[in-house]
């Protein structure tokens, strides 16, 4: 069988895919219409969301994206579309097709381990949340957080990157040192690409995602705090010699330290087994309550308030348009 890795991959994306279409939050939330969530309108509305987590369409999507990468039955695409690379027959003499599987499996992890309440998957932070843009200006600066999570007080972000990748970029890093030492003489040498400090990609993305906490603190008992920063270099070894006994390229345990000097807290390896919680399985909807008044109730404010309440006796809002419609003040009385 072709490909065998791409093909245990294949089953863990579509378990995965299925688990999100019923994704319910560990710990169960009130039924709570709640206008302060940042809700993407794409999803199916504020109102009407369950988990009130917004960013999960688009995991949901990118799954779908790699499984049909991997896998697509169906007569609808030719035979040599990537879509159905292991479909094709030929596959086996094809090099592995180019998937996100590991770093969307792993954003899954994070979110069936993240202490509740998780706030956002996919969030996109502003590194200067006070910048304005005029129309037709180039977008301001971002930081990508995969899951946020402890009411908005940590953020995580998993990176892939392996040690191959990490040493292509100190190999490019050190052609840029010895092209400078060897242009030093030239007197029309023309300026040098040379890092002038030590730098990588993950220490590039490690200090956006520090900016844009300091720049985004969220509120709490303690007032104003700057969230928790923690990336997980899921397949990134900084240990000081390779599993083959090869000495490790020094540089990768210093990138480590680096983020930790800079308030990073880093965790290496993927989640094990033992550690990811089991779903919280969808429910059936039980058998409706028959509820029968009674006269023994503690009439205080809040309950006079309640009785006379529209909320109390109103039915619940039918779609996210009666919601707003009921629960938004409308603009001119704001205005007022």
């Amino acid at each position: 069988m072709a490909h065998p890795e791409l093909r245990i991959l294949l089953e863990k994306l579509r378990s995965t895919y299925d688990s999100l279409l019923n994704f319910k939050p560990l710990v169960p939330s009130p039924p709570i219409l709640d206008s302060s969530v940042a809700a993407d309108p794409a999803e199916d509305g504020q109102w009407l969301q369950p988990e009130n987590i917004p960013g999960l369409k688009k995991l949901r999507e990118a799954l779908k994206v790699d499984i049909d990468t991997l896998h697509k039955a169906g007569a609808a695409r030719p035979s040599h579309s990537v879509a159905c690379f292991l479909a094709d027959p030929a596959c086996a003499r094809a090099p592995p097709v180019s998937i996100h599987a590991p770093y969307l499996l792993a954003v899954y992890d994070e979110l069936l381990c993240a202490p509740a309440p998780v706030v956002a998957v996919f969030k996109f932070v502003q590194l200067d949340p006070a910048e304005r843009r005029e129309r037709g200006e180039k977008r301001a600066p971002t930081a990508k957080v995969d899951v946020v999570v402890a009411n908005g007080r940590r953020w995580i972000r998993i990176n892939t990157i392996k040690n191959a990748g990490l040493l292509a970029e100190f190999r490019e890093m050190d052609s840029y040192l010895t092209d400078s030492e060897s242009d030093s003489d030239d007197p029309e040498r023309r300026p040098s690409l040379a890092p002038t400090e030590f730098d990588n990609s993950i220490l590039q993305m490690g200090r956006a995602l520090v900016d844009a906490a300091r720049a985004n603190p969220v509120d709490s008992v303690d007032g104003l705090q700057v969230p928790r920063v923690t990336m997980r270099l899921t397949r990134l070894d900084p240990a000081p010699l390779r599993a083959d006994g090869a000495p490790n390229d020094p540089r990768i345990a210093r990138t480590v330290q680096c983020l930790r000097d800079m308030g990073v807290e880093v965790e290496l390896g993927e989640r094990r087994e033992c550690e990811i919680p089991v779903p919280r399985p969808h429910a059936p909807s039980a058998a409706p309550v028959c509820l029968v008044p009674t006269r023994q109730i503690n009439l205080d404010l809040s309950v006079l308030v309640a009785l006379v309440s529209d909320l109390t006796h109103a039915p619940p809002p039918a779609s996210a348009e009666e919601a707003t419609a009921r629960f938004l003040p409308p603009q001119r009385y704001r205005d007022w």
